[in-house]
């Protein structure tokens, strides 16, 4: 199982909004480009606000692995872990996580080429 520890914060709130300016994906550290919708999760912890932004699939294949590959034990959007290291640690028990991401990339790789 997973080993992802983070102490959860006690107060958060997760929108999908439309960026206005370019972010960084915290799970795979790819541009999110103005005008991608995305997700935002605002949380309050040790007293300060703080904001983590990812891509929708980047997103949605983190929860996959949650819930999927690791039955269910955590959930951790940004715990200092890039998704490319969440991948490498569970495609042995997911061969499909390979996949999931390599067509990630090349979605990612397009859309700076065209950008």
């Amino acid at each position: 199982m997973c080993n992802y520890a983070a102490d959860p914060c006690p107060v958060w709130r997760v929108t999908r909004p439309k960026a206005r300016k370019p972010h960084t994906c915290a799970a795979c550290l790819a541009p999110i480009r103005v005008g991608e919708v995305h997700v935002r999760v605002g949380y309050l912890s040790d007293g300060r606000w703080g904001a983590t932004r990812v891509h929708t699939t980047c997103d949605a294949l983190a929860r996959y692995i949650d819930l999927e590959v690791c039955g269910g034990d955590v959930y951790v959007l940004d715990g200092g872990v890039t998704m490319r290291e969440r991948v490498c640690d569970h495609y042995h028990d997911a061969p499909e996580l390979l996949r999931m991401w390599a067509a990630h990339l090349r979605e990612r790789r397009r859309l700076e080429v065209t950008s």
